[in-house]
């Protein structure tokens, strides 16, 4: 089943909901998974108490921008996986609408590996959550599209294909919004944005919330007021890296350069030749690309910061945490994450990714980025209190204006770096599946 509903609507307490029911029903035991929550990004899973679902069903993952093929799991992680969902009951699936019609298939094909069986997604309970006129998937097609028969011989290797999404999924809505409940100026304005309709009363409130000052007069305004400081949404990496840079280098405090250790399969770094080092030097500015790790993390004490992995998650030290950096030592870091009351300590993590199709690269550094400004991507499904957001006209893909502006609870949390008219020309929507 297809659950929708627009940014606010409390798909996020339905989720919870759900999972409260099935534990007081079967009380799972220490390590068992019986509700499986899974999200496309580390954030928007953290955002709902779940894991990434490359993570939870280790998936095939993007090299280069392109998904590999399928694969099965080895005979010791399938055990592995079958022991902690040997009594799965639900599959809830959030923010689907990054989610590929690929990894869809992935998703039914792991199921049928684990439980197996040739029925749809395992013959599990599958719930899908999410809007979508929101973000579509950064690479590949969205849920409801068919797959082409080229990926379908080339990742799947089977001859036909099926729209997964067609042949199985129901639909129902939620339709109260909770998240700008009291503020209908602003709920008004964010449904003439979804539906890529802006009005004139639209576009002059949204000049009315343009700034003057600089992002980090702003910022450090903003910062004094509320009790967590605010997120500058902006639509691509390389505006955000600035923004992080901008925002390190106004600190008063100094700015520590922490350096990578990149091993090869052996452990050594002495076979690394030219074209090897070189390679590496290119993915310097992409973590995404080097298992989430930075080739140099430059941090400073007062810095706000990222977890970029799950290091205990009974605690809530899971990928997308948030949190300022208190101190800066050799073997740790101290931070003081949002939603833990006491400091933490995270040391350097070992990870493994692929260079070329026959070198593996080992890297070890500490799982952190900086954090004060975030793709809109990684942060779909937050609620955020305040948001300094950049709404020129490289706001681009289907649903992505909506999605930054929709995040923030009321107006007046609202602060606009940018506003482009032209933006109304280049706001599109998916108009598929509103219900």
């Amino acid at each position: 089943m297809f659950i929708s509903g627009v940014g606010g609507t409390d798909k996020s307490f339905l989720i919870e909901a759900i999972k409260c029911l099935v534990d007081d029903i079967w009380h799972p035991k220490s390590g068992e998974i019986m509700c499986a929550i899974v999200a496309p990004t580390g954030i928007a899973a953290f955002n709902v108490g779940g894991l990434t679902i490359h993570r939870l069903f280790q998936l095939p993952i993007e090299h280069e921008g392109k998904t590999t093929g399928y694969w099965a799991l080895s005979k010791e992680a399938q055990k592995r996986i079958k022991m902690t969902l040997k009594n799965l009951k639900i599959i809830i699936v959030d923010e689907v609408s990054m989610v590929s019609n690929l990894n869809l298939a992935y998703l039914h094909m792991r199921l049928e590996d684990i439980f197996g069986t040739n029925e749809w997604f395992g013959s599990k309970n599958t719930l899908f959550v999410g809007d979508l006129l929101q973000l579509p998937p950064v690479n590949g097609r969205p849920v409801f599209k068919k797959i082409s028969n080229q990926l379908v011989k080339t990742r799947i290797g089977v001859a036909n294909a099926v729209n997964i999404w067609k042949e199985t999924v129901e639909y129902d809505k939620l339709t109260i919004n909770e998240r700008q409940k009291g503020d209908e100026t602003f709920f008004k304005m964010l449904d003439s944005v979804r539906h890529g309709c802006l009005t004139d009363e639209t576009i002059d409130k949204l000049k009315s919330h343009v700034f003057k000052v600089s992002i980090q007069e702003k910022y450090k305004e903003l910062e004094s007021e509320g009790t967590n400081p605010p997120i500058c949404l902006f639509s691509k990496v390389d505006a955000c890296k600035k923004i992080n840079e901008l925002m390190l280098e106004s600190l008063e405090t100094e700015k520590i350069e922490l350096a990578c250790v990149d091993v090869d399969e052996s452990g050594s770094t002495a076979k690394f030749d030219k074209k090897t080092r070189k390679k590496l030097g290119k993915l310097k500015d992409h973590s995404s690309k080097t298992a989430g790790l930075e080739t140099v993390l430059s941090l400073a004490v007062g810095c706000r910061v990222m977890l970029r992995c799950n290091i205990d998650v009974t605690v809530g030290l899971v990928n997308g945490a948030i949190g300022t950096v208190m101190g800066i030592y050799a073997t740790r870091i101290s931070i003081k994450f949002d939603h833990i009351d006491v400091p933490c300590d995270i040391e350097r993590v070992t990870s493994r990714f692929m260079l070329s199709k026959n070198l593996y690269i080992h890297r070890k550094q500490f799982p952190l980025i900086l954090f004060y400004a975030i793709t809109i991507h990684k942060c779909q499904g937050l609620s955020l209190d305040t948001a300094i957001i950049d709404l020129s006209t490289v706001v681009f893909g289907d649903g992505m204006a909506y999605v930054a502006l929709s995040l923030v609870r009321t107006l007046n949390g609202l602060h606009l770096l940018s506003y482009d008219p032209l933006l109304k020309l280049v706001i599109r929507a998916l108009m598929k599946f509103t219900g």
